[in-house]
């Protein structure tokens, strides 16, 4: 039964480790670049990502930039503008995390015991590292997922610095109010 867990396991971490660097491939621009040359792609002010304009809204743009007198940019030169992604601090925080859960939980690592948040006798660096800790495959599925669903918006508002400044001072917090509410004997986790 163990040996079947550290396998489902093992198993979980390598898919969404796969799905992590396909998401950081497409952002690199690697991989569909011929299909991304025919797509006409704009920004909004609340998000990095590129949308496709449907070829009606691409007609109005052209009009719009044709009858301009004082613009003499074309739709060509707006997409050469468009910023390029980069690998995000989103990938890092979840590869920094399921490297952690690998070493701990599956290779099991003894150094990682000591980077859980312990009531009893705390030490102020546990409340960083147990901010990367989890306690199962669910524990780590549900950060991840979570991180992945905000921590990009949150990224491109505040940029990977404001991102990274953002997760350690929400789990820092999160771990000060644990110790303050929960009992001696407890042992935190992310």
């Amino acid at each position: 039964m163990r040996n079947a867990t550290t396998t489902t396991t093992t198993l979980v971490v390598v898919i969404i480790l796969a799905v992590c660097l396909a998401n950081s491939s497409a952002f690199l621009g690697t991989g569909g670049a011929s299909r991304a040359s025919k797509i006409v792609t704009t920004t909004t002010t609340t998000s990095c990502r590129p949308r496709k304009i449907s070829p009606s809204t691409e007609r109005m743009l052209r009009l719009k930039l044709s009858s301009s007198s004082s613009s003499s940019s074309s739709l060509e030169d707006i997409k050469k503008k468009q910023p390029q992604q980069q690998p995000t601090m989103v990938y890092a925080l979840i590869l920094g995390s399921m490297a952690s859960f690998v070493l701990d939980n599956v290779l099991k690592v003894q150094l990682f015991q000591s980077f859980y948040l312990n009531h009893f006798q705390w030490k102020w660096w546990q409340l960083i590292t147990s901010t990367f800790c989890h306690a199962n495959r669910s524990h780590l599925s549900g950060n991840t997922f979570l991180l992945l669903l905000f921590g990009r918006s949150v990224e491109d508002e505040l940029g990977s610095p404001g991102l990274l400044v953002s997760y350690l001072f929400c789990g820092i917090l999160a771990n000060v109010v644990s110790l303050f509410l929960l009992p001696r004997h407890t042992v935190s986790l992310g």
